[in-house]
C-alpha cells in the first residue's frame, strides 16, 4: 500500500513538472531569448527588452554623461574644478550587460522560470562599479596646487646700507595628495550619485625648513673678489651689471647647489641684456649677453676664496685679460656653466655689485676656519702656443694693398691654478684647483683685391701749346699729391679699425 502511495506522489510530481515546463516554454515564446527581460536596469537605466548591443550603447552614453560632471576640489585657501573625464572616470564591472542579459536564461527550466517570476515581483537594478584614476587625481590636483595650497617660505635675508635684515619664515598649507586621492576614489565608488559635487581635500601644515634663528649666523665674509670692466663698451657694461643684479641677494642653504646659468638666463633684451663681444669657435663675435663671462669669472674667484664646493666650471676657449690664467669661468648655456654647493653648515648670502666700472662679489656666512690660517691663489703657466699665420679674407670692394685687422692674434696657454695654504704665515700645503687649456688663434685680416683702373692716354693735339704743357704738368703733380693723401688716409683708417676691435674684446 505504501509503495502505491509513493508511486502516486512521483506521478503527480512528473505531471506537475510537465505542465510547468509547457508553461515555461510559453513564457520564452513571449520574450525572445536575444532580449533582456522586463524589470532589469543598470544604475537606474531601464534596459528591458533591449539586446545586449542596445543595452551596452545605453551604458556607454550614460558613462559619457557622467564624465562631463564637474568636481570642485576645495581647501581652506581656494577651489579648483575638474571634470570626471579629467580624473579618469570609468567602471570596472565590464560584464554588467552580460549579467543583465543572463537573468532568466541560465540553468534548468525551474531555475529560469523562478528568476523570471522574481524579476516581475522585484525588479533588478545592477550597479556600475565606478572608479577613477588615483594617479590622474594626484596629477590634476598638483597642477592647481597654487590655488589649493600655500608653499612654506624659508626665512631669508636682504642687505641694505651694509647691514643684514632678516625676513621671517612663513608656514604653508600642503595638500595630502595620497589621502585625498584615495578618499575621493572611495567616495565615487560608494556614495556618488552622478551629479556635480564639491569635495574637501585633506591638508597638512607645511613647515619651513629654515627659520630666522639660522640666518643670525650669516655675518662673516667668507670670500670676496673684484674685477674691472673700465674698457668695456656701454652695452657690455650693461650686461655685466645686469648679470650681477640677477645674482645679488641669493641665499643658499646648506647642501643646496647654485647654477649661474639658471640665475642669469635668458640672455634677452627683455631680461636686461644688450649685444656685446663674446668668443665663438675661436673668433670674437657680437652676441646678446656678451660680457656675462666676467660675471661668472668674478663669482668663481669669490667662491674658491670662500672654499665652497665647485661642481662645474669650464675655462674660456681663449684667454681673458681681467683675471690670471686658470682663474676664469666661462658661460655657454648649460654646456659651460658655473655651479657650486654650499658645503657649510649654515646659510650663505651672495652680494653682487657693479659700481664705477668695477664688479665685486662677496659671499657671507659663518666662518669656522682657523683665524691663523690663510689661503692664496697663484697661476702657473705650463705651456705656450703661438697663434700662427694670419687668416686672410679677400674683399673685392677694397683696393689692392689695403688691409683691415678684424681680430687680433691670441696666444694659447696651458696653465694651472693653485691654492697655497699658510699657517701663521708659513706655507704648509698647495692644492691644485684646476688645469686649463686656452687655444691659440691667429690674427684675422681683410685684404683688398680690387685692381686700380688704368686711364686711357689722351690724343695729342696737332699743335702744341706751351701753356697746355705747363698746365698738364701741374695736373700730374696734383694727381700725385692726391694719391699720396689717399694712401695716408687708408693707412690711418686701417689702424683705427684694428684698435676698435681690440678694445671691444673681452
Amino acid at each position: 500500500m505504501k509503495k502505491k502511495w509513493m508511486a502516486s506522489i512521483l506521478l503527480a510530481g512528473a505531471i506537475f513538472l510537465g505542465v510547468n515546463g509547457v508553461q515555461t516554454e510559453k513564457t520564452y515564446a513571449k520574450t525572445k531569448d536575444d532580449h533582456i527581460y522586463q524589470g532589469i536596469s543598470i544604475d537606474g537605466i531601464d534596459i528591458s527588452g533591449d539586446t545586449k548591443d542596445e543595452a551596452q550603447k545605453k551604458v556607454d552614453a550614460y558613462i559619457k554623461q557622467l564624465k562631463e560632471k564637474q568636481v570642485t576640489f576645495k581647501t581652506e585657501l581656494g577651489t579648483v574644478s575638474k571634470s570626471m573625464e579629467e580624473l579618469g572616470l570609468s567602471y570596472t564591472n565590464k560584464e554588467v550587460v552580460s549579467e543583465a542579459y543572463s537573468y532568466g536564461k541560465v540553468g534548468n527550466i525551474i531555475k529560469r522560470y523562478k528568476e523570471q517570476k522574481d524579476i516581475e515581483q522585484n525588479p533588478v537594478n545592477l550597479k556600475l562599479d565606478k572608479a577613477i584614476s588615483v594617479k590622474k587625481v594626484k596629477t590634476e590636483i598638483k597642477e592647481s596646487e597654487d590655488a589649493l595650497g600655500k608653499e612654506a617660505k624659508n626665512a631669508t635675508l636682504k642687505r641694505e646700507n651694509g647691514a643684514f635684515q632678516i625676513i621671517p619664515e612663513e608656514t604653508g598649507v600642503a595638500v595630502d595628495y595620497k589621502k585625498s586621492a584615495n578618499d575621493f576614489k572611495t567616495y565615487v565608488n560608494s556614495q556618488w550619485d552622478g551629479t556635480d559635487i564639491e569635495f574637501a581635500l585633506s591638508t597638512v601644515v607645511d613647515e619651513p625648513k629654515y627659520k630666522s634663528d639660522a640666518l643670525k649666523e650669516v655675518k662673516d665674509v667668507l670670500g670676496t673678489y673684484t674685477t674691472s670692466f673700465a674698457s668695456s663698451t656701454s652695452d657690455r657694461a650693461t650686461n655685466v651689471a645686469t648679470g650681477a643684479g640677477h645674482i645679488n641677494g641669493t641665499v643658499l642653504y646648506p647642501g643646496e647647489e647654485f647654477s649661474t646659468y639658471e640665475k642669469i638666463a635668458p640672455y634677452t633684451y627683455e631680461n636686461g641684456y644688450r649685444s656685446g663681444k663674446a668668443y665663438s669657435n675661436g673668433e670674437v663675435v657680437d652676441d646678446i649677453g656678451g660680457g656675462v663671462c666676467q660675471v661668472s669669472t668674478t663669482l668663481y674667484n669669490a667662491i674658491i676664496r670662500s672654499e665652497l664646493e665647485v661642481t662645474q666650471r669650464s675655462p674660456h676657449s681663449m684667454i681673458v685679460t681681467y683675471v690670471p690664467l686658470a682663474a676664469d669661468a666661462a658661460m655657454a648655456g648649460t654646456y659651460k656653466n658655473l655651479k657650486f654647493k654650499n658645503n657649510t653648515d649654515s646659510p650663505i648670502y651672495i652680494e653682487g655689485t657693479a659700481y664705477n666700472r668695477t664688479l665685486t662679489f662677496t659671499i657671507y656666512g659663518k666662518d669656522t676656519r682657523a683665524s691663523n690660517r690663510e689661503i692664496k691663489f697663484r697661476s702657473e703657466t705650463l705651456e705656450t702656443y703661438q697663434p700662427g699665420a694670419d687668416i686672410k679674407k679677400e674683399d673685392p670692394t677694397m683696393m689692392e694693398g689695403q688691409m683691415v685687422v678684424t681680430q687680433s692674434a691670441h696666444t694659447g696657454y696651458k696653465a694651472q691654478l693653485w691654492k697655497d695654504i699658510y699657517i701663521d704665515g708659513e706655507k704648509k700645503d698647495s692644492v691644485l684647483v684646476n688645469t686649463s687649456t686656452y687655444q691659440a688663434s691667429p690674427r684675422r685680416v681683410t685684404v683688398g683685391t680690387k685692381k686700380p683702373e688704368v686711364e686711357k692716354p689722351k690724343e695729342e693735339s696737332k699743335e702744341e701749346n706751351p701753356e697746355d704743357t705747363t698746365e698738364n704738368g701741374k695736373q700730374e703733380e696734383n694727381t700725385t699729391e692726391s694719391t699720396e693723401k689717399t694712401e695716408q688716409q687708408t693707412t690711418s683708417s686701417t689702424s683705427e679699425t684694428a684698435d676698435e676691435v681690440k678694445t671691444g674684446e673681452e
